[in-house]
């Protein structure tokens, strides 16, 4: 879903009006752009739709090790055609690891944001971490025991591979700043769910509890730099905590596959903060889904409340 602009500069000469078109000519021309502009919001394609061209794009291996469309595994490139074709025009242009950010914006980020003290932070999700193993009897004496028995094995064939030698992290927070720090990421489907929710994202196998499922990337923006229509329409930002209000991220047109994931109240993720060479990050870690399920994400009060009453999300 995103926002529909229209040239800025006027054509030279007298103003048209009405009458210069005849009324059935110009009732059609409006109908075809309504239609146009609602599919374009919807984010999805006519029936008869030429090939959209996206720019070259960095190959990615490990992107096409585990990440498919529709249950099947193309080179980024073929991929992002595929998906852009139901968007109708060239939507998501560019897949980022890490956020696109321009000097004066980083410059902002890196004096604002203090991610490893925020109460959603690192030390929030260690100790998130160590109070579900309480409640476990077989894990409440050795709460590493689950992160050996179910995450790090998952993370060592990851790195396997991309031909990397095994880790041993110490601690939960040990294995989720390594798992970002090797661009980690579990076997993912991206699925065209309907009209009205777009594309989705799935599981491609079992993700159990404190699964790292990605970080949401995109392009870093400053809020105050956006026109209230966009701020509508775009469903792919994000914004950070209270303290750093302002600061948003823009996965509208860049970002990876957490761009696709929808909206619901009956989520199975949640969201961790922390910072990356000192730029602030959401990361989506799951709440345990099942493989062929699709990985959901409550938006939050300020979701645009046009979209949150049909359930549907930004895909």
């Amino acid at each position: 879903f995103f926002s529909v602009s229209m040239p800025g500069r006027k054509a030279p000469g007298r103003k048209k009006d009405k009458s210069d078109f005849g009324e059935e000519q110009l009732d059609e021309l409006l109908d075809q752009f309504k239609a146009k502009t609602h599919l374009m919001k919807q984010g999805i394609s006519s029936p008869s739709q030429a090939k959209v061209q996206v720019p070259p794009q960095e190959p990615l291996p490990h992107v096409r090790r585990r990440l498919m469309v529709q249950g099947k595994r193309y080179d980024l490139q073929e991929m992002m055609v595929i998906i852009n074709e139901r968007y109708q025009v060239p939507l998501w242009t560019k897949y980022l690891e890490r956020h696109k950010t321009e000097q004066h914006i980083a410059e902002t980020a890196t004096a604002h944001t203090f991610f490893d003290k925020q109460a959603t932070g690192l030390t929030y999700v260690e100790g998130l971490y160590m109070q579900a193993m309480a409640h476990s009897e077989t894990m409440k004496d050795n709460p590493n025991k689950f992160m050996d028995d179910f995450l790090v094995p998952k993370l060592n064939r990851f790195l396997a591979e991309a031909q990397q030698p095994p880790v041993a992290p110490r601690s939960y927070t040990e294995y989720i700043t390594t798992c970002i720090a090797k661009n980690y990421s579990p076997f993912l489907d991206i699925r065209y769910t309907g009209q009205r929710a777009g594309w989705g994202l799935f599981a491609a196998e079992d993700l159990v509890l404190f699964d790292l499922i990605g970080i949401y990337t995109g392009e870093l923006r400053l809020l105050d730099e956006m026109d209230a229509e966009e701020r509508k329409l775009n469903c792919y930002l994000c914004t950070f905590p209270e303290k750093d209000k302002g600061l948003i991220t823009d996965a509208q047109n860049c970002g990876n596959y957490t761009r696709f994931i929808n909206h619901s109240t009956q989520h199975n993720l949640f969201c961790i903060h922390l910072n990356i060479n000192k730029i602030p990050y959401m990361a989506l870690v799951s709440s345990g889904c099942s493989k062929g399920q699709e990985i959901l994400w409550d938006y939050g009060q300020s979701y645009n409340t046009d979209w949150q009453d049909s359930g549907a999300g930004a895909g």
